[in-house]
């Protein structure tokens, strides 16, 4: 399961299809083409060998990339080690059965909207710069199209938290069959501790299983894994993540 899943959480399978970008005998890369690290993933098998991790350096070049190991894989953590890539940070992996996912109420002025036309999208894009502290606006949003271009926008659903009038909170959710990824969940600084990220992540999920999907699937950060815990998420994986 562990693999597979990982699979969805690097966008190297989108909606079942599988699509990387580079595929060794044992690893596989997603290279949106923005120069932000966390928008090119790679994961691999145990198995896999210095000359792959040094094949896949090469395929990336110059453009960073993060490549998710679980914390478990000796093996594979000394391959990349020996191939110069540094470690970053641990990230637990978390999942969810949707039918346990109880109905919220959130405070009076939080609502939360999916972002479905154009204008909706700069709205989104603009609020996850400031909740991130994304210095390249534009590489993101080359990041958010080049998903929505391999998965198909249907399969791609944007939500923001707003509070009162104010767009504060935002996070994505991806398509994949019955089950579904939720990611960059986020709130700008001046709005947090306020519930908007819980109901940024919550309402999406309430709306996915509404429309029948069965698993949701997500990376933690530290910051947000006491949300997610509080959802109803557990953690199933720990990965240590691995760059350049």
């Amino acid at each position: 399961m562990n693999f597979n899943y990982l699979y969805y959480l690097t966008f190297i399978d989108l909606h079942n299809r599988y699509i990387p970008d580079i595929e060794t005998q044992y690893a596989y890369g997603m290279k949106s083409g923005a120069a932000l690290p966390w928008c090119n993933r790679v994961m691999a098998k145990t198995d896999v060998t210095t000359a792959e991790v040094l094949e896949i350096k090469d395929f990336f070049g110059e453009i960073p990339f993060r490549w998710f190991v679980q914390d478990s894989d000796a093996i594979q953590i000394n391959t990349l080690k020996d191939a110069g890539l540094q470690y970053i940070c641990d990230y637990p992996a978390m999942s969810m059965d949707l039918s346990q996912l109880t109905s919220s109420i959130y405070q009076p002025e939080i609502t939360v909207r999916e972002m479905i036309s154009a204008c909706d999208e700069v709205i989104w894009l603009s609020v996850s710069q400031q909740a991130f502290g994304i210095a390249h606006p534009s590489e993101f949003k080359k990041f958010i199209d080049a998903l929505k271009q391999r998965a198909g926008s249907m399969v791609v659903r944007l939500y923001t938290a707003y509070y009162g009038d104010i767009p504060a909170a935002v996070s994505i959710v991806f398509d994949h069959g019955d089950i579904i990824a939720l990611h960059w969940v986020g709130t700008i600084p001046a709005y947090r501790k306020k519930g908007l990220g819980f109901a940024a992540s919550h309402s999406a999920l309430l709306e996915a299983k509404k429309n029948g999907y069965k698993t949701a699937l997500l990376f933690a950060s530290p910051m947000g894994k006491p949300l997610y815990e509080k959802i109803g998420f557990k953690e199933y994986a720990m990965y240590k993540i691995f760059g350049k």
